[in-house]
């Protein structure tokens, strides 16, 4: 017998709907390291519909054809620049209502300040697990069917 046969059948009649907005749901992945902008997309596609861009440019016109409703910015360089950028993404009108979720190197408080003000939603530091971006990613996806569509 099988876990679904086990269910309450509440529940088994539920599984195919949560299946399809699962794959409905989907992210936007900003990197300016192309191995690592395919590793997260590789880690993300069984979650979500993922679309990779490595720069500004086609970060917004990818959000402009499909709304994203999480956009994870991979971002290593020491400089400030990748804060604007933060911003920038936040108030870009086809990624106003969209979650921000930061990958990083950086790891001062004044960091993880500065990505919070500059409009994180939430904010990880490298090296991760492929588990523990799943987890964060999944925990976004539920603000986001919390928040409703953006």
């Amino acid at each position: 017998m099988s876990n679904l046969e086990n269910r309450p059948t509440g529940l088994a009649r539920l599984l195919p709907f949560l299946s399809r907005a699962r794959r409905a749901f989907s992210i936007l992945v900003l990197s300016d390291d192309q191995r690592m902008g395919e590793s997260i997309a590789t880690v993300l596609t069984s979650m979500a519909s993922v679309v990779v861009a490595f720069s500004w440019e086609a970060a917004v016109a990818a959000s402009e054809v499909r709304r994203p409703d999480i956009l994870l910015y991979d971002f290593d360089k020491q400089e400030a620049a990748g804060w604007p950028i933060l911003t920038q993404l936040h108030t870009t009108p086809s990624l106003r209502h969209t979650l921000l979720l930061v990958l990083t190197l950086r790891t001062s408080v004044n960091d993880k300040i500065a990505a919070f003000e500059s409009g994180a939603d939430d904010y990880l530091i490298k090296p991760i697990t492929a588990d523990q971006l799943r987890f964060h990613v999944q925990r976004l996806s539920h603000f986001r069917q919390v928040l409703g569509p953006n």
